[in-house]
């Protein structure tokens, strides 16, 4: 039974950057990327995260910070969503762990927007919800999915709830 309102979570590839083909920490947004972040914004107002979390690479972090300014949420940057990082960082739980160690009082969020790279979103969503195979996203589109609560969502029980995309 759903003691209060689901925890709702929006799994989202960063914008496009500079270099598209380059594998590197230090690629910035292009100027269309920095553009479409703020439609990406508007379509996550329904949402409403309360928290960002984003990987460590500039294009992903510049995603979740113009994301985090326009929708008044905190952005912390964590290990699980970067690229080529130990696996056991890459699990919901020691994502959780990172997140809460970063101090901010996490209690009341009900809704997390997670900004990371198109394997890493895509693997992510699908272990949440089971196994459930998911595509991969394009640039500035997320995966929405909820949970009756962290505990069900730790154990991958969340539900796939559509996609979000910049318009």
């Amino acid at each position: 039974m759903i003691s209060g309102p689901p925890l709702r979570l929006v799994l989202i590839r960063h914008g496009r950057k500079a270099d598209i083909a380059a594998a590197d920490p230090d690629v910035p947004l292009d100027p269309a990327g920095f553009a479409a972040v703020e439609a990406l914004a508007s379509a996550l107002r329904d949402v409403n995260p309360g928290l960002i979390l984003s990987s460590r690479w500039l294009h992903a972090s510049q995603t979740a910070k113009r994301l985090a300014a326009s929708l008044g949420a905190p952005c912390i940057e964590v290990t699980g969503l970067t690229p080529f990082t130990a696996k056991d960082s890459f699990t919901p739980r020691a994502i959780c762990r990172e997140a809460h160690a970063s101090g901010l009082p996490l209690g009341g969020v009900r809704a997390v927007a997670l900004v990371g790279h198109h394997a890493r979103v895509s693997n992510l969503a699908s272990r949440l919800c089971g196994g459930l195979e998911i595509r991969e996203l394009e640039y500035l589109e997320g995966v929405k999915i909820s949970a009756s609560s962290l505990r069900a969502l730790l154990r991958d029980q969340a539900v796939l709830d559509g996609f979000v995309k910049a318009t």
